[in-house]
């Protein structure tokens, strides 16, 4: 979704990829550890699918050295894997089915908000709803766009 502090459902511009509507494109905001959405990323109701990781994540720079970085570059590719380990679960699972169950499977976020499509990225949740054995979790908020039933 980006790091510009901005509703990006509210913008007259479109923000990539939150605007893309092929059914396999996620569009994710950052979130701290305990589920809050950063301070510093875009969010928005209906165009932002769900928040991951993105704040105070520990990597290495190009030297090797231990370093804290924030932002959505950071909670991308925790998406990215979340996807790989379920496909690596459902081999053959296509593309939409494994994007669709991400944001389905979403935990709510801390406190609970509408600002990124309900919920916080829970890779056990996803792989849940993609094997159909779950409906919404309790207390997370509505998505924008209704979860189909079973997935898998």
């Amino acid at each position: 979704a980006g790091n510009d502090v901005l509703d990006v459902d509210e913008q007259s511009a479109p923000v990539h990829p939150c605007v893309d509507p092929a059914p396999n494109v996620r569009c994710g905001a950052a979130s701290d550890a305990a589920g809050r959405l950063s301070d510093s990323s875009n969010r928005g109701r209906t165009s932002v699918d769900l928040a991951a990781p993105g704040v105070d994540l520990r990597t290495l720079d190009p030297a090797g050295r231990t370093v804290r970085v924030s932002g959505t570059s950071f909670s991308a590719p925790l998406v990215a894997r979340a996807a790989a380990g379920l496909l690596a679960a459902r081999p053959g699972t296509d593309p939409a089915t494994l994007a669709e169950a991400i944001r389905c499977g979403v935990r709510p976020s801390v406190p609970p908000n509408d600002t990124a499509g309900g919920g916080v990225l829970d890779v056990a949740r996803a792989a849940e709803a993609l094997s159909g054995s779950a409906g919404r979790p309790d207390g997370a908020a509505e998505p924008s766009r209704p979860c189909r039933g079973a997935l898998g």
